[in-house]
């Protein structure tokens, strides 16, 4: 498989790129914060579509695009990374490809389920609110739930297997799933293509197909699972398709006017979609997301804006544990304020999500600088394994 590579990522887009990450991240902190302390309590339909005005707007916009940034950006920076190391060395590493993603996705990921336990036990110990109903009165949405775990929805984020993995006290957990899940496809194309091993390509086929097979044959879920890892995948692999144009093209001109032909015929059949009860979000924000990310890896700018830049990207470090963390800490500050949110002042409501989002970057500063340090948790593989 040989690409002829016109242009490498600069510096400054990797900074954009960076920036991105952590506004995305903020802005799902954000959408996060108003489902529990706002939307809920002041009768807004979850369902997005009938919501107005701006927290509506916001509320809209942190899940629907938010997320799907995530996505999209993460299609393209391994996408990139993986298509410049096959044209460098005519090989896809496969072993070293897993690892990295192994040792980026799990600890943070266990360590959260851990507090996510953590944050459970608290509520039910203490009885706070949350530990019978999180039922409010008036509410038009709630989780109308109890707090608790689903030990079968456990099983599956332990696994990463694809499917219904909203933890009550972390809904977070389940995008990481589907991303891990693409993360195997790309690199079973990637094998079949450049390496041609149909060893590796068994190994990384048997999870791929099975488990997400084995979902389905327990929950009879075939097709609401598999359209949701359809959609998804359209838009984490628009990310790898933007990575692989941005290598092989001088100009974006050309790719840009394909995805605007794309966005048109989108804007069409929408209408129509949304007339037979199908309307999705995923798609919608993964257009905006990927409009977004082709934009700033082609955007030049002059050295003024650097520092402010520079600054926003340091939030990228820290943005997958803080991602992880800040919805149980969340919760936890929810249940022990209970229905007094219900008599709450804007103000108060504006110092409370200052606040929560002040302690919530601190403590993934702290905690990512060992959590998602591959290099700790490989060098600690080894001392186990010796020992």
């Amino acid at each position: 498989m040989a690409l002829l590579l016109h242009r490498k990522l600069e510096p400054h887009a990797y900074l954009l790129l960076d920036v991105a990450r952590y506004l995305a991240c903020l802005s799902v902190f954000f959408g996060h914060f108003l489902f529990l302390f706002v939307v809920r309590i002041y009768g807004l339909d979850h369902t997005y579509y009938n919501i107005n005005g701006f927290v509506g707007a916001f509320y809209f916009f942190s899940h629907a695009i938010g997320v799907m940034v995530f996505f999209v950006l993460s299609g393209f920076l391994i996408g990139y990374k993986a298509l410049a190391e096959v044209h460098v060395s005519q090989r896809f590493d496969l072993k070293d490809y897993l690892q990295r993603r192994v040792f980026r996705i799990i600890p943070p990921l266990y360590c959260s389920l851990v507090f996510m336990l953590f944050v459970l036990g608290v509520i039910k110990f203490f009885h706070l609110f949350g530990s019978e109903s999180y039922f409010l009165t008036g509410d038009e949405y709630n989780l109308v739930t109890k707090a608790k775990v689903d030990v079968g929805v456990i099983l599956k984020v332990l696994f990463l297997v694809p499917g219904n993995t909203q933890v009550p006290t972390n809904v977070a957990l389940w995008s990481l799933s589907y991303e891990f899940y693409y993360y195997l496809l790309f690199a079973f194309i990637l094998v079949a293509v450049v390496n041609k091993n149909f060893k590796q390509m068994f190994y990384v086929s048997s999870y791929v197909i099975f488990l997400p097979l084995i979902f389905c044959l327990v929950h009879h879920a075939y097709i609401p699972l598999f359209v949701k890892v359809f959609k998804l995948s359209v838009v984490w692999w628009a990310g790898v398709l933007i990575a692989y144009l941005y290598l092989t093209h001088r100009s974006m001109l050309q790719p840009l006017v394909c995805f605007g032909l794309a966005l048109g015929l989108f804007i069409f059949v929408y209408p129509l979609m949304t007339r037979m009860g199908d309307v999705p979000l995923e798609l919608v924000g993964g257009l905006v997301a990927t409009f977004l990310i082709m934009g700033l890896v082609n955007f030049k700018f002059t050295r003024a804006p650097v520092k402010i830049l520079q600054k926003l990207a340091q939030g990228s470090f820290y943005t997958y544990t803080f991602y992880l963390f800040h919805f149980p800490l969340m919760l936890l500050v929810f249940s022990l304020l209970g229905p007094r949110i219900l008599h709450f002042h804007w103000l108060a409501y504006g110092v409370l999500c200052f606040g929560l989002l002040l302690v919530t970057n601190i403590l993934s500063y702290y905690l990512a600088q060992v959590l998602e340090n591959r290099a700790f948790w490989v060098r600690l593989l080894k001392i186990n394994s010796v020992l």
